[in-house]
């Protein structure tokens, strides 16, 4: 299997129009393109570092700070966030105001700074 990987990507030819084809085969569809947002929560971390490493599968379009349902980003004017019937209400922890993640938070910058780092050693594994 380790010796068809120089024969597999020899045999890829790129098509005018942004469409891959393996030589013989019918074209590949195009990569699809995405929007992730993500939230400080250690899910959506673990969650966008994943998809950054699996990227070559397809365009990432855009990279959006969001805020959760329970950690909420504020207005800066110490506005509570509090919607009847959410987790938090119905756990008897409304309005949230505790749980607001720092000012200086930037997780999404830092992810894309390691993965810049690591960027030349994966492309060697796969040019996509």
């Amino acid at each position: 299997m380790k010796n068809l990987v120089p024969l597999a990507v020899a045999l890829l030819v790129v098509i005018p129009g942004g469409q891959l084809r393996v030589h013989g085969a019918a074209p590949m569809a195009p990569k699809p393109r995405v929007v992730l947002t993500h939230d400080p929560e250690l899910d959506d971390v673990n969650t966008l570092i994943r998809a950054m490493l699996y990227s070559s599968d397809f365009k990432i379009e855009g990279l959006i700070y969001s805020s959760a349902m329970f950690h909420f980003k504020g207005d800066h004017k110490g506005t509570t966030q509090f919607i009847a019937g959410r987790e938090y209400d119905r756990m008897g922890r409304g309005p949230v105001t505790s749980w607001r993640w720092p000012e200086d938070d930037h997780f999404i910058d830092e992810i894309v700074e390691a993965y810049s780092q690591v960027y030349a050693n994966l492309k060697v594994h796969n040019p996509d």
